[in-house]
């Protein structure tokens, strides 16, 4: 083997992973195949550099990682001071089966201002679905937040504190007919709507049709599948009244 730039050591020395092989040059590799391979990284690179660039122009006063994931830019909406955080997803249209094309910007996201929206979290709407996040919000790691449907979705009003891992989605597959399989049958949506200075505690579940009154707690692990009052502390599964903030 010819010792230098060319060469690359066994992958059974030292603790380079295998994707680190795999990018480095073998011993057989041309000028040919190092152009289209320094071509690839520059490609990339352009497109990160412009994506980025438009990420700043599109929401000049929101800090926004360079890890998010965030697509179709002019169906959302980051208010000022907002922080959007390593990992976190902001999606919006409707998966079409073509590769080169698999989301259409149908559905809308709009965040308030000085909202923080954490770790992993996901916002996703599918057809024309809407998210909804009022100002001051925090959306803690890997929540998942769903919307799909014509003019259906989910509304978080300002001050609301949403834990690690909840799980908010306004839709319910359809399953009336039996000699059909359910994921062809469509879905329903009512949508959800949760007020303001409500505190969601972790891995909570809310259901479709739920509405979720100013200033009341769920208590954490709590499948809510009807409204909660105002002030209202709700625990277990389903959620069920426990007592109120006010009384």
């Amino acid at each position: 083997m010819v010792e230098g730039f060319w060469s690359t050591r066994p992958a059974t020395q030292g603790r380079r992973s295998s994707a680190e092989d795999r990018n480095r040059c073998r011993p057989d590799t041309g000028p040919k195949e190092l152009l289209k391979f320094i071509a690839k990284r520059l490609v990339n690179l352009a497109r990160k550099v412009w994506y980025d660039y438009r990420k700043s122009r599109r929401f000049p006063g929101a800090n926004i990682s360079a890890n998010a994931r965030i697509g179709a830019l002019g169906s959302i909406e980051i208010g000022v001071g907002t922080a959007i955080l390593p990992g976190v997803t902001l999606h919006t249209g409707t998966p079409f089966e073509s590769p080169e094309r698999l989301w259409s910007p149908d559905g809308t996201i709009k965040i308030g201002e000085y909202c923080s929206i954490r770790y992993n979290a996901a916002l996703i709407c599918a057809g024309e679905g809407t998210i909804s996040v009022g100002n001051h919000v925090q959306i803690n790691p890997n929540c998942v937040i769903y919307a799909g449907g014509k003019g259906k979705g989910v509304t978080i009003d300002d001050h609301c504190l949403i834990a690690a891992n909840t799980v908010i989605v306004p839709n319910n597959h359809v399953f009336s007919e039996l000699d059909q399989p359910i994921r062809l049958q469509g879905t329903s949506s009512i949508g959800i709507t949760i007020g303001k200075d409500v505190w969601i505690g972790a891995n909570v579940v809310v259901l479709d049709g739920v509405t979720i009154g100013d200033g009341a707690i769920v208590g954490a692990s709590a499948v809510v599948t009807k409204d909660v009052p105002r002030n209202a502390i709700v625990v277990g599964n389903p959620a069920r009244v426990t007592r109120y903030r006010d009384k």
